[in-house]
């Protein structure tokens, strides 16, 4: 594994105490945070998308996401020039 930049695109309902736990969780498995910023959510009012850009620092962005998926609606991964969608719990919904 590399250190190369990923984005980490995710959904929340709660800001306060859902993003603090989905960053707790990339802090444990050392994912270095580059650059956040979040959105109310186009498509449903009650939530927010959150953008973050991260250094993988020699861990696999996919096994963090895996860990923090519980911890939010919708969970994607950007690595390269695709836009994957790795976990959702909506499965209607394939726009983040």
């Amino acid at each position: 594994v590399t250190n190369k930049k990923v984005a980490i695109i995710f959904s929340i309902s709660n800001v306060a105490d859902d993003l603090g736990a989905v960053l707790k969780v990339f802090e444990s498995q050392h994912l270095a945070i580059l650059h956040i910023e979040s959105r109310k959510s186009r498509t449903r009012d009650n939530e927010y998308e959150i953008f973050v850009d991260v250094e993988e620092n020699g861990v696999d962005a996919k096994e963090v996401i895996e860990k923090a998926k519980n911890l939010t609606t919708n969970i994607y991964i950007q690595d390269g020039s695709k836009l994957r969608k790795t976990i959702s719990l909506d499965k209607g919904d394939t726009r983040c």
